[in-house]
């Protein structure tokens, strides 16, 4: 097996090590969708976090990261603005389906994504606002994070893997040593609200072509959901009791 061609795949993934000042230790990034696929399956986690092999879910990934955008100008929007953003909301569609389109006969097509849009913001102009939690940086609305969740002391049988897979910057194809391993959650919250209780709630926006038992399912105490409300309350230092889903489907 050929390893530098793994390693320099057609979709050039993030490697899982990136190296420090100090020699042995090393950073892992790990976001709440790449644990859950550990959980799930090792097999495919291996193959796309360390093989760079992609999962084949173009169209899916697209359409949703386009939505995403519009929903993030939405909230980010003074509220007195809401009900006249519309047309905004479809020329940013029309700029991110120009720049990265999905696939020739999908139905995930700009003209799907307008009509989509166009019903939610009908939809939101007829439910109360939600109040969006601020802190000194302003609205809490998409906003990364990168929190510390522990430290790993590997042994020396513990990386078997050669350096031009794992390590970023690398193209050695012996196997590292690493002495410690620096572990953070990283991710991006879409929202964080005040609910009727005046509580705060994270929101996730997700897309999906179905719902029902199955979709709604899926987030109970999943590791995505779970990932984001623990570090969502490490970055404003208070408790949050759960979350909210914004959901938007599609067909």
């Amino acid at each position: 097996m050929n390893l530098s061609t793994i390693a320099t795949s057609t979709r050039q993934h993030k490697r899982l090590l990136s190296p420090t000042a100090d020699p042995g230790v090393y950073e892992m990034e790990i976001d709440s969708t790449a644990l859950g696929t550990y959980m799930t399956c090792p097999t495919a986690f291996y193959m796309y976090a360390v093989l760079g092999r992609d999962r084949g879910e173009r169209d899916a990934l697209n359409y949703g990261s386009h939505i995403h955008a519009v929903l993030e100008y939405y909230f980010k929007l003074d509220p007195s603005e809401h009900a006249t953003c519309l047309p905004n909301m479809i020329e940013l569609l029309a700029e991110r389906f120009n720049h990265t389109p999905c696939g020739p006969g999908s139905w995930r097509n700009l003209d799907h994504a307008i009509e989509t849009i166009k019903r939610w913001h009908a939809y939101r102009q007829q439910i109360p606002i939600w109040e969006i939690y601020e802190d000194k940086d302003g609205k809490f609305v998409e906003q990364g994070f990168r929190v510390p969740v522990y430290k790993f002391y590997p042994a020396a049988e513990d990386i078997p893997l050669p350096e031009c897979l794992i390590l970023a910057g690398s193209d050695s194809v012996n196997s590292p040593l690493v002495n410690r391993i620096d572990v953070y959650l990283t991710g991006k919250i879409d929202l964080i609200i005040y609910d009727r209780l005046r509580q705060k709630r994270i929101v996730d926006h997700k897309t999906s072509s179905m719902e029902g038992p199955t979709f709604w399912g899926q987030f109970d105490m999943s590791p995505q959901m779970r990932g984001y409300v623990w570090a969502a309350q490490q970055l404003i230092g208070e408790p949050i009791p759960g979350c909210a889903i914004n959901a938007i489907i599609g067909r």
